[in-house]
This record gives C-alpha cells, sequence and structure tokens, in this order.
C-alpha cells in the first residue's frame, strides 16, 4: 500500500500467527527483492519509507481515529528487532549471554532443542560479516566453515561501512542496499537498519548466491540463526510461568539504546493514539527518560505527545529463596515496601521537567512554535501494578503496601499543599492458572484486598472468561498442593453457598464440597478439631492485612498507617479474640504448605468426573464433577457482576493470551463473553447469562501487552477481534463495527480520565 507493505486484512489473524516462527523482516525484506528486480521501486525510496514502513508488516489503521493502549510493558517493546541487530553488528555484551536464564525455544519449529546464545551470537555476528563483505566484492574473505568458527565478535559500524563503499566506484543493488544500511545505523534506526541487511541478504540469496555454494550456506544460516534467537524473545506457547521466568534474560536486554527509539514510533507514532506505559523503576531520572523519549519520538497529531501518554508503576511478583516455608513470606515483604517508600517518596518529590521534542511541539494563538511544557513527572505515574507469575507471590503480599499509597493522601508541596489526586490500580490476575478455582481466587482477592473501585482494571482476567466445561475437557486433570487446595475449597464454599439461595445446582453440589473439604483439612495433623468453612472463609479474608501489625500484640495507634496496612484491626481491635482471627494467627505462624510434608505432595483433580477424595501412590486424589463446573460458571457470571457495578474494567489483551495463555484463537477469546455481540446472549438464560445473574456487559478494553514480543499494535488488536466477530461468529459488518468501536471508545475514555490528573504547566 502506496510507500508500505503490509499483510492483507482479510489475513490478518492468520498472519499474526505465522509471525510466531518467522521474523516478518523477511517476509517484507522478501516483497522488496521482488519490487528491486522488477525495478518498481529503488534502493534509496526503500530507506526513505524506513520511517512509515511498519516493522511487522501490519497495516495502517483505516479510519485514523484515535485508540488508547492502557496495557503495554514498555520493557517488551521492539525487542525483537534491536536486540538481534545489536548481536549481528557486534554491538551485544556476549558475556551476559551466558549468564542468567535461558529463553526456550520450539525444536518443532527450529530443529534444536539447544540453547547456546553466546554461541549462537558468534555465528550470526560472523554471517553478516561474510555477508556483508562478499556483496562488497571481497572475495578474498570468502565465506568458509573456519570463517564461522569466529571466536570472538567483529565490530560492524556504519562508518566502517561507508569507508569500505567509498573504495568502490561501481554502484549496484547490493551496495546501494548497504549504503542504506549505514545511514540508518548512523542515525540509530536498529529497526530499518536490520531490515536493509535482511532485504541484502536475500536479494544476495536469489541473485548470485545459487552458483555460490560457500554464501548460500551462510545466507540460509543467517536466517535460521536470526529466527531461532527470535522464537527464545518471543516464547510462543510456552505458557506464562516460563514467559515471566525468562522475560529478563540476556538475550533480551541487548542493543538497548536503540530501544526508546523503537518503542514510542510503534506506540503513539501515528500522532492520535494513546499509551498508559508499565515501568519498574521507582526512578525520577528514568521516567524523565521515558517522557523525553516520547516527546521525541511520539508524532505530529491534533495533541502533542504528552497530553498521550502517562505511566504505571508495577511492582514485580519475585519469589525470595530466603522465604521457603515462611507463611508471612516476611522476605518479599520487605522488598514490597522497601520499594513503596522508594516510589512514595518520588511521587511527592519535585520533578517539573521540560521535554526534549522532537516532531509534535505545541503552537501559540499565532501558529508558531511554542517551548514545550513542564511536566511533574509524579503526576504521570497514573497507576499502580502488580505482574509477574500470580502464583509464586500472592496478592497479599503487596495489597498493605498498595493500599498505603494509594489511598494515604499524598501532598504537593512545591505549589502550596495540595493533594495529590487518588491513582487507579491495572493489576495482572487470573492470567495463568492450572486449577481454574485458583485462578479464579486470584482475581477476587485482588479485587477485595486492594480494595478495587471505579476504573480500576484487572489484567487479563481469563480465569472469568474461559469455559469451565471447555477447560476440564482440554487438561483433564489439575495439579496443586494440599493446603492450596483447602484455600480453594473454603473459597468454591463460600461462593457456592452464596448462590445456593438462587441456584438449584449451587444447593446440590453444597453438602459434596464441603465432605471434601473436611477430608483433606484431616489431613492437616496440626487440627485438632475442625473448624467451620465460614470461620476459614473470614479467616481468609484477614490475609489482606499485614501480618506483623496484625498480629503485633501492642495496643491499636489509630493516628498510625495501621487503617492501611492491617485495616481489620484498626476498624474493630477486639476482633483479635475472634475464632477467625485465632484461625489466621495459626495459618501465619505455621510453615507453608509448599515446604516439607505433608503440603509438599502433589494433589490431583481429575476434571469433570465424579469420586471420592483419597490417596493414591502419586498422592493426594480429589473429583471436580461436571455439575461443580457449572457452578464455577455462575460464580465467573456473579464476580463479573460484582465487577461491573462497581466500575471495575477488564484489560484484555488476545494477542498475547493467544501467544501464551490458554486461548486458541481469537474467535475463543472471553471478550465475546464480556461483551456480548448480541444483547439476546446477555438475557438471563442466554449464551453467557445461563443462570441469571449478570446484569449487563462488564466494562472492558483492548491492549497489546508486549507489542513487538507479540506481533501487533492497538489498532490491530481491534481490528481481529471485529474480524473474528464477522468470521467465527456470524456477526454483521456494521454491527461488528458499532461493537468493536464501543470497546475502543472505553479504552479511550479510561485513558483520558486517568490521564486528568497529570501536572502540565504551558511552556514560555
Amino acid at each position: 500500500m502506496g510507500d508500505r507493505l503490509e499483510a492483507r486484512r482479510e489475513h490478518l489473524a492468520d498472519y499474526i500467527l505465522l509471525l510466531r516462527d518467522l521474523h516478518p523482516a523477511f517476509m517484507i525484506g522478501y516483497l522488496h527483492v521482488q519490487k528491486l528486480r522488477r525495478r518498481e521501486v529503488t534502493v534509496e525510496a526503500l530507506r526513505n519509507a524506513a520511517g512509515v514502513q511498519c516493522p511487522l508488516g501490519l497495516p495502517k489503521p483505516e479510519s485514523g481515529r484515535a485508540y488508547a493502549d492502557n496495557h503495554v510493558h514498555l520493557g517488551g517493546v521492539g525487542i525483537t528487532s534491536h536486540p538481534l541487530f545489536a548481536l549481528m553488528i557486534g554491538e551485544g555484551k556476549l558475556s551476559q549471554l551466558g549468564k542468567g536464564p535461558r529463553p526456550l525455544t520450539d525444536p518443532t519449529v527450529h530443529g534444536s532443542d539447544t540453547v547456546d546464545h553466546e554461541v549462537m551470537a558468534l555465528k550470526l555476528n560472523a554471517c553478516v560479516h561474510a555477508i556483508l563483505r562478499h556483496a562488497l566484492g571481497d572475495e578474498s574473505r570468502a565465506p568458509s566453515a573456519e570463517t564461522l568458527r569466529y571466536r570472538q565478535i567483529r565490530a560492524i559500524s556504519g562508518t566502517w561501512l561507508l569507508e569500505r563503499l567509498s573504495d568502490r566506484r561501481e554502484t549496484s543493488v547490493a551496495t546501494d542496499l548497504i549504503l542504506a544500511m549505514a545511514r540508518l545505523m548512523q542515525r540509530d534506526q536498529a529497526g530499518g537498519a536490520l531490515q536493509m541487511l535482511v532485504t541484502l541478504a536475500l536479494h544476495l540469496y536469489t541473485t548470485g548466491a545459487r552458483e555460490n555454494a560457500a554464501i548460500r550456506h551462510c545466507i540460509l544460516l543467517f536466517i535460521h540463526l536470526t529466527n531461532l534467537m527470535r522464537s527464545s524473545i518471543v516464547m510462543s506457547g510456552v505458557g506464562l510461568k516460563t514467559f515471566v521466568k525468562y522475560y529478563h534474560s540476556a538475550l533480551r536486554d541487548q542493543g538497548e539504546k536503540y530501544a526508546n527509539r523503537d518503542r514510542f514510533p510503534l506506540l503513539i507514532g501515528g500522532g492520535c493514539d494513546m499509551v498508559d506505559g508499565k515501568l519498574a523503576k521507582a526512578d525520577a531520572g528514568v521516567w524523565r527518560e521515558f517522557a523525553n523519549a516520547a516527546a521525541r519520538h511520539g508524532g505530529a497529531g491534533a495533541d502533542p505527545p504528552w497530553h498521550r501518554y502517562h505511566f504505571s508503576f508495577h511492582f514485580i511478583r519475585r519469589e525470595q529463596k530466603r522465604s521457603e516455608g515462611d507463611r508471612r513470606r516476611a522476605a518479599e515483604r520487605q522488598t514490597v515496601n522497601r520499594t513503596a517508600l522508594t516510589l512514595r517518596s518520588a511521587l511527592e518529590g519535585r520533578h517539573w521537567h521540560r521535554p526534549q521534542t522532537g516532531a509534535g511541539r505545541d503552537r501559540d494563538a499565532h501558529g508558531s512554535e511554542a517551548a514545550p511544557p513542564r511536566q511533574d513527572l509524579g503526576s504521570f505515574i497514573r497507576s499502580f501494578d502488580v505482574a509477574g507469575d500470580e502464583n509464586l507471590v500472592p496478592i497479599e503480599v503487596f495489597a498493605p503496601a498498595l493500599r498505603l499509597l494509594r489511598e494515604k493522601p499524598m501532598v504537593c508541596t512545591d505549589r502550596g499543599d495540595q493533594l495529590h489526586p487518588r491513582r487507579t490500580l491495572s493489576i495482572h490476575a487470573g492470567e495463568d492458572f492450572s486449577n481454574l478455582v485458583r485462578g479464579m481466587r486470584h482475581v477476587e482477592e485482588t479485587l477485595l484486598f486492594c480494595n478495587f473501585g471505579k476504573d480500576d482494571r484487572i489484567g487479563h482476567c481469563l480465569a472469568l472468561g474461559v469455559d469451565p466445561q471447555l477447560w476440564a475437557r482440554r487438561q483433564g486433570m489439575a495439579i496443586t498442593t494440599l493446603q492450596d487446595h483447602i484455600d480453594d475449597l473454603v473459597w468454591f464454599w463460600h461462593h457456592t453457598s452464596e448462590l445456593a439461595r438462587k441456584l438449584d445446582i449451587a444447593a446440590r453440589v453444597l453438602p459434596g464440597i464441603r465432605r471434601r473439604l473436611e477430608h483433606f483439612l484431616a489431613e492437616l495433623p496440626r487440627e485438632e478439631q475442625q473448624p467451620r468453612p465460614d470461620t476459614l472463609y473470614r479467616a481468609w479474608l484477614l490475609r489482606r492485612n499485614c501480618p506483623d501489625r496484625a498480629l503485633s500484640a501492642g495496643p491499636v495507634d489509630q493516628v498510625s498507617d495501621l487503617r492501611y496496612l492491617a485495616p481489620d484491626v484498626a476498624d474493630d481491635p477486639g476482633c483479635r479474640e475472634a475464632e477467625h482471627f485465632k484461625r489466621y494467627r495459626t495459618y501465619m505462624s505455621a510453615a507453608r504448605a509448599d515446604a516439607p510434608a505433608p503440603g509438599c505432595q502433589p494433589l490431583h483433580i481429575m476434571l469433570g468426573q465424579d469420586g471420592m477424595p483419597g490417596r493414591n501412590a502419586h498422592g493426594y486424589v480429589d473429583y471436580c464433577s461436571r455439575d461443580e463446573l457449572d457452578v464455577l460458571e455462575a460464580i465467573q457470571d456473579d464476580l463479573l457482576t460484582w465487577m461491573d457495578r462497581r466500575g471495575v474494567m477488564i484489560e484484555a489483551c488476545p494477542t498475547s493470551n493467544v501467544y501464551i495463555a490458554r486461548i486458541d484463537s481469537y474467535a475463543e477469546h472471553p471478550v465475546f463473553r464480556w461483551r456480548p455481540l448480541r444483547a439476546e446472549d446477555i438475557r438471563p438464560g442466554g449464551r453467557y447469562n445461563r443462570f441469571g445473574l449478570r446484569s449487563g456487559p462488564v466494562g472492558l478494553c483492548l491492549n497489546t501487552d508486549d507489542p513487538a514480543i507479540f506481533p501487533t499494535t492497538i489498532a490491530m488488536e481491534h481490528e481481529v477481534m471485529e474480524h473474528a466477530a464477522i468470521e467465527d461468529h456470524g456477526m454483521g459488518r456494521m454491527d461488528a463495527a458499532r461493537w468493536i468501536d464501543e470497546i475502543r471508545q472505553a479504552g479511550v475514555g479510561l485513558f483520558r480520565r486517568t490521564h486528568a490528573a497529570t501536572r502540565i504547566e504551558p511552556g514560555s
């Protein structure tokens, strides 16, 4: 399309899935070679188009409407290009590649089940060096097996390439491509330079390489290594646990100097899109760096860049070894509290900043360029998040610090004593789970423990969207631990008892859930007498308190931070004598059940089957019947209604979920359940309201999560879901367009309401 190469819209969903296994630069490069061969385009035109060519080969939005990406990790934007290019040209840090976790690759895709990134980086650099020398006519250095066994990186700079080109009198397509690559390298445009390099390799392969076995082998190895290393970055299909474990691998940290140039053109470079970017550094210097990058590369539009971005600070779930067996998780809480204090200090400090701009400057009443405004960087942190593997560290560890950060007033002292507006929450929950009950419990823990309200968001929330019957058929069996299963059964019993007043099926399964709970409680040696399920549920709710403050024997100080750290004790000091508080004290004083026996023995749950709980040679065994799976669907609906009534939204990330979660296709994504296409589907007895518990669709917005790791943009997320509504759900085009536009407007409205609290002063 014009100066851009784009995937066809009718094949967009299939194209995005194809990019799991193939770097888009090779598809774009192949088309470049065809156009160059037919003389339909010049290399100079390709270089000039590098600024408008989407590096993923995705089409432009059809309408020019504004989109808001309210859930995007800035560390994951663009990193399929700049780390690879840095390694190709010898700017990578090879010493780091042999350290830390190594991402896994799929041997069925690239023919390798071994991962040695240092060796691959050496070979990749050697391949690039050989390809460039061949293109420059240096036949004395023709690639050989020995050439590809370099023991050290050979640096390739734009200046070096220009010097080599200056020695040549004749030009060709190959030398023109090298010149374009060198010019882009001098501008630190890693994505465009990588594209020129790939186009060069494919051009050589389709012209002179057929008669030269050595260079042909070299180019094929270059293609193979590039895609193999990219697969270690994308990690499609490995599941969230593995994805999180290897997210910060050394492979992804290469070529960081190119990152901000890649990030913001992809996110807001179109001039009208908005982004809420997640970052994990409580450091005004880091905030300033991102603000400058967004202002410089955010594109020109009706609104300047500083009106189209703000940030979320996210804590990271990271288990520490010294907390093994410690139910209070003192080590993790200490880290969280230290981070929260640093963050609060940074948010209350003076961080006025005038961004360094590129395009998109404000204009005064006469149309002349005005100086950019001053920003209070602290006010641009609009949300708090907790990200990572939710099965490692529960939300109860973070909830006290989040309440203190959000609910204890913050005072701005630089312009008089003014209160900071309340920030929102945007927390990952219900994204990954081995047991659906546990995933649903994690969502409610997040909602209740963190005091969710209007415009707060749950990220992903798949546990409240997947079909329990379909999940059970696919998974067959869930594996958990004894204590986790007891917690799940307590939670399941409570919600089933609440629904038993309304639903016959809930009343039927309730006694069986209680019998199973009593059976497994008897397996815990410390239980001399079994507590009532409602006592255990109330004890579970007490986990939202900071245990050190809640269990302290001292008097309650109403002036202290206790109301944020241990609200149950602050509201009712006498609760410490209640039975459920005693159960909480017993729980917090005992070793964790995933520590040594008996809790370490695995517990297998047979899904969709009837049976009696017990033991076998492999550990504990329990069963979850089909009727219980139906009750889980009813509980999902009940929680969705709770969220809708309180204005809590879901941040859905379809492509991310298709890549690493339990969603097989866009058509299967819970977005269609959360916000049904047809009014009859949400009516009592309808497809998505079988039990009559829902009062309407739940608020949601579409997001990218990690664009470029997952090859998508915010406009494409909307487009592929609209396409699925038409092709897979039989929706008419006009109705599907109306449905997706309502979702788009919800995301834009959320961004603007959140952004309204940023502090910006006009430039002078």
